[in-house]
């Protein structure tokens, strides 16, 4: 029989889930307005490229999927699930070749559901952790060590997966198998100007080198680009992602999807 402590933990846990299913509200801070982005010639660029890989993917609503602009010179992009986009001014100051390739990667996680996906992998982790609390005093407190563990590995993958889409996308826009060098010159600069990361054990990225050479595999034909799936709309809540101004650098402060 549960005692009444063991039945108020597995409350607090379905709360829990109930809340992250349903997600908080909040979109990434200091971005543009509409009313500023559509005078933006860089906007109305990238946006006309995110239409192209939209069409290519899905037959959405024209204005299904939707671009915003953040406010900070860090090169990056982010993908925030149900068709929401956000680039940084820092990327819409690098050659547009690697702006597209950004994008083509941003896109690569929205076909694949990656946000929604990683979200629910840390939800059903944590909450696995409150319930078993309940009966093994102590035991939530390893969620905070495995669940970092298990989401940074899962996040590999997907960041390999949204790559290997990325070059599909590029090689089918372009008409050339090539074109995915345009991704391995984004990734070499963002490497240059970061450093080396990504690869270790928390870390949500594989090593530049690693991502850099897969594509190079699949540029060469040694290796076949991953064709999108038919592309379902996931059910990442409004919270997905958080904000952007933060330190990039760090794993933990990325938004989902990022770069």
């Amino acid at each position: 029989m549960r005692t009444g402590r063991q039945r108020d933990v597995c409350a607090l846990a379905v709360l829990f889930l109930v809340f992250f299913v349903v997600g908080c509200a909040g979109t990434p801070n200091k971005s543009y307005t509409k009313q500023q982005l559509v005078q933006m010639p860089e906007w109305q660029m990238l946006d006309k490229r995110l239409n192209v890989y939209r069409k290519l993917v899905c037959k959405c609503k024209p204005d299904a999927w939707k671009l915003g602009i953040i406010r900070s010179g860090k090169v990056n992009a982010f993908n925030a699930g149900q068709g929401r986009f956000f680039v940084t001014e820092g990327l819409l100051r690098i050659p547009f070749e690697e702006q597209d390739a950004a994008l083509a990667h941003e896109v690569g996680h929205e076909v694949m559901g990656h946000v929604g996906k990683r979200q629910a992998a840390s939800v059903v982790m944590t909450g696995v952790f409150i319930v078993l609390g309940a009966f093994i005093p102590g035991a939530e407190l390893l969620d905070h060590v495995l669940n970092p563990l298990v989401v940074a590995a899962y996040s590999k993958e997907q960041e390999l997966e949204a790559d290997s889409i990325a070059v599909y996308l590029l090689q089918s826009t372009y008409n050339d198998k090539s074109a995915g060098k345009r991704l391995q010159a984004l990734l070499q600069r963002l490497q240059s100007q970061k450093g080396a990361s990504g690869g270790g054990l928390f870390a949500t990225h594989p090593h530049p080198k690693e991502r850099i050479a897969e594509i190079g595999k699949m540029v060469r034909g040694e290796k076949q680009a991953q064709l999108p799936p038919v592309y379902v709309p996931d059910d990442a809540g409004p919270g997905a992602a958080t904000g952007t101004d933060g330190d990039e650098s760090s794993d933990s402060n990325k938004p989902p999807g990022d770069l």
